[in-house]
């Protein structure tokens, strides 16, 4: 079996402090925000002063910017190695501005929100619709004699049901206008005895 020299077991012992000594440099560093930037709209119009940019990862708000120039913001959103390729979700003034990214150490994006709040923007308008032909523009007299038509219509069906019932009275009574024909011949027999009573007279 070969022994290792001196020299040899000093030169495995110094790789091996070196490696070990990257490694807690690694883990002593943390991580790098991620950097987001661009501009903000509400309504369509530039964000005005004040109005706030939220970044939430996990639920949890981790950086906000308020606005103050041009509709601009820039956020630095932290986190740990763990939470790489975790949803960033972005909010303005509380809105979700529908817009994500994933969380990456170190990385820069770039992204333009906009929020829509107004609410006549979204809204539709419904009207009946007119009505302009002949048939809507019916006067009140031809009202009156379709309405006066349809009694008439009833009150010969009823006459019919009643000529045809075998304990109503004769089926010349229920005939339509026998009434007025029997009233007119009465009328006329009067007139005619009437006559030659006058003649008798003279």
């Amino acid at each position: 079996m070969a022994r290792i020299s001196g020299k040899g077991f000093f030169i495995i012992f110094a790789v091996l402090m070196l490696i070990l000594g990257g490694l807690q440099t690694a883990a002593a560093f943390p991580p790098l925000p991620m950097s987001v930037n661009g501009t903000v709209t509400i309504d369509g119009k530039v964000a005005p002063e004040g109005s706030k940019v939220a970044a939430v990862m996990d639920g949890v708000s981790v950086d906000e910017w308020v606005i103050s120039l041009s509709g601009e913001y820039m956020l630095e959103i932290p986190g740990e190695y763990e939470d790489t390729d975790k949803t960033v979700t972005f909010l303005v003034n509380g809105v979700d501005t529908q817009h994500s990214e994933k969380w990456e150490s170190g990385s820069v994006v770039s992204i333009d929100l906009s929020i829509i709040t107004s609410t006549s923007s979204a809204s539709y308008s419904y009207s009946e619709p007119s009505i302009e032909s002949d048939e809507a523009n019916v006067s009140d007299t031809e009202v009156e004699q379709v309405v006066s038509d349809t009694e008439e219509l009833d009150n010969v069906s009823h006459d019919l049901q009643s000529s045809s019932d075998p304990s109503s009275a004769s089926p010349l009574k229920s005939l339509p206008g026998f009434n007025l024909s029997l009233s007119a011949g009465i009328i006329i027999c009067y007139m005619i005895l009437n006559g030659k009573r006058d003649q008798d007279d003279d």
